[in-house]
């Protein structure tokens, strides 16, 4: 309405200034274009031909998108007496001839591509719409495309189709033809005219190539008057003249034709990008920067100083790293068919060190033992010993490893070893926990203070031992002294070979054999020594004992409160509350029982156990048993030592412990003390 608007502002400036030039003149111009309320024009002209002209002019559109109605038809009357002009109303088309394509489908004869490529129309398609056409000129002849009215609308007409066509120059067609066209109106195609070549009106393409030759684009010319749309081989043509070989886009091209896309650059050749080859990667299943210590936050806030994770532990058969190969990359190609060259990724070794191996192809390490894995030299390397090279301290935090540890220095208080291996310390263990599927050995002493904690599947070592809980699958071997300990041993306790070799204090039990040099000393209290069990299961004995007397004390006092909240129900006192603790009581009793029963069963068990051991024991002293001392020999009556005994070995004997003379223990070929199995 704006655009009519200043449409008709300007024809009405036109007819003030024509009044101006004088009445004669002005009387010769009639005022030929008027608005209607729906914004459409009426348009008064001498053919139909100019009154679309004029129209389109108002409109400021492409007569191709106006849809008119003739109110009037004119007549040129006899030699000019009696003519009558041509009365037009003319506005915007329901459905623009740019939009011609939207109302064909493939099954209607139009190319399916053009038909998704403008699937989407501007606005709804009303209900009612007159019939439209479409003129296109081709190298094959000049073609008329009719498509049927909708609803209530009416078919195109002749006049409107040759108006059209006289607009573009076109007047040698066959009038018949279109008319049946027109009629018939099936959307197909219908040859009605040669094309007339004329290269001032004929579209045209211009190819443009980008500077690195990757990209070429065609802008295509609008045809004018009698002029031809371009076909997809006009385009391949102008690429080939370009020197454009390789990655012509066909579909882009019949896109660009069927789509009528117009002086504007569109994408029509493509070029193969080079693609470079990629850098071997390898991937290390560990961190290979063992100085970034990360601290771990509990729960309740406090950050644990102690289990730094430094150690990496790994397993036979895991896979300590993995290689993705460089890759060769793939020469690129411009639209003009030049090879652009590629470059090969860089290749990385993949170096396996001791204690694993490279695959077969090449691509990944395994481990081949239980231990640490470290990067040394750029090789992967698992050794089965950690070793800390100074004290076991904050700085190195809790260690946890599969294989053996060696600590250089001394194992500060309140850390902890786990090795699957052996732990070998060469200095003291400070109230320190200690656990080895092997031996622990500590060049110094350990002092436990009470809470220290040392366990091996094999023998544990020392200097010397003070207020620490010792436990060894095999033998527990002191230099100098076991001071107030807990000491068990699976076959033997031995302390001869240093200057006092005195064990005092505590309680150590073995299996097989004592063997120490003093037994007790004058100020101590209590030292019970005993043999000829089994430590563990007599660990486990004392554990199920206590266990058992402890749930004997719960079932004495449920049973009393049963007895009283039982008595108050039978009175009618009973509250809902102290129901609910009846029943839960019962319950209490009842399971408490129940686990009475199973450990009842497991002590039998473990009697007979140890009953059955062959071991006979013996507690062997080199030079002198103090006072105090309280030998158990398996199930002997025990013998607590009122006077003191020099170079004697304590036996069983019909259920006494009896004193004989004092036995070695044997030795074994490597140097160590050995005893009788």
């Amino acid at each position: 309405m704006d655009r009519l608007k200043e449409a008709l502002a300007r024809d009405l400036a036109k007819e003030e200034a024509k009044k101006s030039a004088g009445p004669a003149r002005a009387a010769k111009q009639p005022n030929d274009v008027y608005g209607t309320p729906d914004g459409r024009i009426v348009v008064v002209a001498k053919s139909i031909k100019r009154a679309l002209e004029r129209a389109s002019e108002v409109l400021d559109e492409n007569i191709m998108n106006l849809d008119y109605e003739i109110l009037e038809h004119g007549s040129s009357g006899f030699l000019g007496i009696g003519a009558r002009p041509y009365r037009i109303i003319a506005g915007l088309a329901a459905v623009s001839f740019n939009e011609f394509a939207m109302a064909m489908s493939p099954e209607e004869g139009m190319d399916g591509h053009m038909h998704a490529a403008l699937h989407a129309p501007q606005h709804a398609e009303p209900a009612d719409r007159d019939g439209i056409f479409k003129v296109v000129v081709r190298k094959a002849g000049i073609f008329i495309h009719a498509m049927p009215p909708k609803g209530k609308g009416r078919k195109a007409g002749f006049e409107q189709a040759a108006a059209a066509l006289a607009l573009r120059g076109i007047a040698n067609f066959d009038r018949d033809l279109v008319q049946k066209t027109l009629d018939e109106s099936t959307g197909d195609p219908v040859k009605i005219g040669e094309w007339q070549p004329n290269k001032q009106f004929d579209s045209h393409v211009t190819i443009d190539v980008t500077a690195d030759e990757m990209k070429a684009f065609a802008i295509v010319t609008k045809p004018e008057k009698w002029g031809r749309v371009l076909e997809p081989e006009d385009i391949m043509a102008n690429l080939d003249i370009k020197g454009v070989k390789f990655g012509i886009l066909e579909e882009k091209i019949r896109e660009l034709l069927e789509n009528e896309i117009y002086n504007t650059p569109f994408l029509v050749a493509q070029g193969k990008q080079v693609e470079y080859g990629e850098d071997a990667v390898i991937t290390y299943n560990f961190r290979t920067e063992t100085d970034k210590v990360q601290l771990k936050e509990e729960e309740n806030g406090r950050v644990d100083y102690f289990n730094l994770d430094l150690v990496q532990n790994v397993v036979a058969g895991q896979v300590l790293a993995t290689k993705k190969p460089a890759t060769q990359g793939s020469a690129g190609r411009s639209v003009t068919n030049k090879r652009i060259e590629t470059k090969t990724g860089k290749e990385i070794p993949l170096q396996a060190g001791r204690n694993c191996h490279l695959e077969a192809d090449g691509l990944s390490i395994v481990s081949d033992i239980h231990g640490q894995v470290l990067l040394a030299n750029n090789k992967v390397v698992v050794d089965p010993v950690y070793e800390v090279a100074g004290n076991l301290d904050l700085g190195v935090g809790n260690v946890t490893f599969l294989g053996t540890v060696v600590v250089k220095g001394n194992v500060e208080e309140n850390l902890e070893i786990k090795a699957a291996g052996n732990v070998e310390v060469l200095g003291t263990v400070n109230m320190a926990k200690i656990e080895a599927e092997g031996s622990v050995i500590v060049r110094q002493g350990i002092i436990g203070k009470g809470e220290g904690v040392i366990k091996a599947g094999q023998d544990v070592m020392a200097k010397f031992i003070e207020r620490c809980r010792i436990s060894a699958g095999n033998d527990v071997v002191v230099v100098e002294s076991i001071v107030d300990s807990q000491v068990d041993a699976g076959r033997r306790v031995l302390c001869l070979q240093g200057k006092r070799g005195t064990l005092s204090g505590g309680r150590t039990r073995a299996r097989e054999e004592i063997n120490v040099k003093n037994l007790g000393n004058e100020n101590s209290p209590t030292t019970i020594v005993e043999v000829g069990i089994d430590p563990k299961s007599r660990e486990k004995f004392d554990s199920l004992s206590e266990e058992k007397r402890q749930l004997g004390d719960k079932i004495t006092e449920a049973a009393k409160n049963i007895i009283t909240l039982q008595n108050q129900k039978g009175s009618g006192m009973l509250s809902p509350e102290k129901e609910t603790m009846l029943q839960d009581l019962l319950i209490t009793k009842a399971e408490s029982e129940a686990r009475v029963r199973e450990i009842t069963e497991e002590l039998e068990e473990l009697k007979a156990f140890m009953n059955m051991l062959e071991t006979k024991g013996k507690v062997s002293v080199q030079k002198l048993v103090y006072p105090g001392a309280r030998i158990i020999i398996k199930n002997a009556t025990p013998l607590d030592v009122k006077d003191n005994f020099k170079f004697t070995t304590f036996m069983q004997e019909g259920g006494i412990v009896r004193a004989s003379v004092y036995e070695q223990p044997k030795v074994e070929a490597k140097g160590k003390v050995q005893g009788k199995r």
